[in-house]
């Protein structure tokens, strides 16, 4: 991106952010209201512009209700055209960014927390009326 006196030039930064932190960003960036319906998004401000210590405002980001990625790992519930491996998927996007080495067996840990986690995002998303996907 680009934009001269509040984004760094040539700065790169490492944390997850997507398409849904959008609306957030463009409403805060302008003075915008959000929409008072929960939306999943975050404002990712802080991340363009660069600031010290910026973090993402994602705990976790989740692919619908299909996946979610926390740091280095994500995992996907197998749709039947991966190999299965417990019905999960999981890679290090670290070493593997090409998801080709399904590493599940191996973090059974990892397995389990990321598991934890997408199934408490598929409650809270029915809870607040939206589609999980």
């Amino acid at each position: 991106m680009w934009w001269p006196g509040r984004i760094p030039a040539g700065s790169v930064c490492s944390e997850i952010a997507g398409t849904i932190d959008i609306l957030p960003t463009v409403a805060e960036l302008t003075g915008a209201t959000l929409p008072t319906r929960k939306i999943d998004g975050h404002s990712i401000v802080s991340l363009l512009e660069g600031k010290s210590g910026a973090k993402s405002p994602h705990q976790a980001y989740f692919y619908q209700a299909r996946g979610v990625r926390v740091g280095e790992w994500k995992m996907l519930v197998s749709g039947g055209c991966k190999p299965k491996e417990n019905g999960k998927l999981l890679f290090n996007l670290v070493k593997d960014i090409g998801e080709k080495n399904n590493v599940a067996a191996e973090h059974p840990d990892v397995v389990k927390r990321l598991s934890d986690l997408l199934e408490a995002f598929k409650k809270e998303v029915q809870a607040n009326g939206r589609p999980a996907g």
